[in-house]
């Protein structure tokens, strides 16, 4: 595996307990256990209105989202960037009464599944990616 960055970026006044070296971590679990190559990865968490400007921008969606992900993958070396609407995020939370640190752990995990190739576009890919992200949360712990 390359010796690689995880950066983390809060571009939020929200007070997060978000540890890089263990989201370096879980990264390198992810790429490891699908025989790629870590490469980099940052972490941005924003508010909606800057998530939404990179949402219509880059991908022409005008409905808020709660991650983003930007592939910059070189061969088998994986790299990227997660942007996550902190915002969307909360939301989430209080909608699965969860702690909203886990919800941006969820969420990071969600991005870094589809830097390895995984979709959410129908139910199925959807179920298959929440049974990872749950399967991956436990590497946070």
């Amino acid at each position: 595996m390359s010796n690689t960055q995880t950066n983390l970026f809060l571009e939020s006044e929200t007070d997060l307990d978000l540890n890089p070296d263990l989201i370096d971590k879980v990264f390198e679990l992810i790429c490891t256990e699908h025989k790629l190559e870590k490469g980099w990865i940052n972490i941005i968490i924003q508010n909606t209105s800057e998530h939404n400007d990179l949402n219509i921008k880059y991908l022409n969606h005008y409905e808020p989202t709660d991650v983003i992900t930007f592939n910059f993958n070189d061969d088998e070396l994986i790299s990227g960037e997660v942007y996550i609407n902190i915002e969307i995020a909360k939301l989430n939370a209080e909608t699965y009464k969860a702690n909203l640190n886990l919800e941006i752990k969820r969420l990071i995990i969600h991005g870094i599944l589809h830097l390895v190739g995984y979709d959410d576009h129908t139910d199925d890919l959807r179920a298959e990616m929440h049974g990872l992200e749950n399967t991956y949360l436990k590497s946070f712990m």
